[in-house]
This record gives structure tokens, sequence and C-alpha cells, in this order.
């Protein structure tokens, strides 16, 4: 029910997060939900622990409108720097997170989690954009 963002999911894993041991599949859940009312049950937990750093990250609606806003950064910056690449951001229903897909026109295309692109560039959108458009430029020459 989490995985599809049912609010009827929120009790369960409110009260699965208030308790003293707390399985990583209660942290997906959360992740899933995106709730920020679910910040103050995920504060107590180590976020350096990826289950709970993923549920940190979607519940606190500031930092994924920083996500957001890099997506775009990142997606605006490959169109201007490529008009001739066809560019788009895209997010599952049932997933996390945002990817990029950029086409050639020629059938050369790739496809990147947004969140790893953007890590791989030390969090620079523009550098991000550089790494994408290589990734597409180098799949011509060979």
């Amino acid at each position: 029910m989490a995985r599809r963002r049912d609010p009827r999911a929120l009790p369960l894993v409110r009260g699965l997060l208030a308790q003293d041991e707390v399985h990583p599949l209660t942290f997906r859940a959360a992740a899933y939900l995106a709730d920020p009312t679910l910040l103050p049950l995920l504060d107590g937990f180590d976020p350096s622990v990826e289950a709970v750093g993923q549920a940190l990250r979607e519940c606190d609606p500031l930092i994924r409108a920083q996500r957001d806003e890099s997506a775009w950064l990142l997606l605006n910056t490959v169109h201007l720097r490529r008009p001739d690449l066809e560019v788009a951001v895209c997010g599952e229903r049932c997933d996390l997170g945002l990817y990029l897909d950029v086409t050639d026109g020629a059938g050369r295309s790739g496809h990147w989690f947004v969140d790893g692109l953007l890590g791989r560039a030390g969090d620079d959108p523009e550098r991000a954009a550089d790494l994408a458009i290589a990734d597409v430029t180098s799949m011509r020459a060979t």
C-alpha cells in the first residue's frame, strides 16, 4: 500500500516507526509515503543508514523541492547546451526519485537516476548535464 502511496498505510507505518525495533522495509514504506508528519518519528534514527536517509529525504518537503529544482536545472542545462537532444525528467508513481532520459534521435539514449547522476557530478547540475551529454555522445562514436 505504501508503494502505491495509499494514505491508509500511514497509521501502520507511524505505529511501526514508534517501536523500539524497526525493520528496514518500514523506512522504505515511509519513503514511499513521503509524508512530512513522519519526520519527527524518523529523527531519532541514524541518517547514514541508507533506508533511513532515503526516508528522511522523501518525507522532507524542502529536500524534495531542492532535488526537484536540481533535476529541473539538469534538464534545462542539457537542453540549452544541446538543443538537438531530446531530454526529459520523469518519475514512476510506484518508485522513488526521478530519472533523466536523453535521446539523440538516432536511437542512442541514456537513462539515469537523477540522484546518482548528481552524485557523480558532486551535486552540480551543470556538471551532471555535461556527464549525461558526454555519455550519450560517446555512444555515437562506438
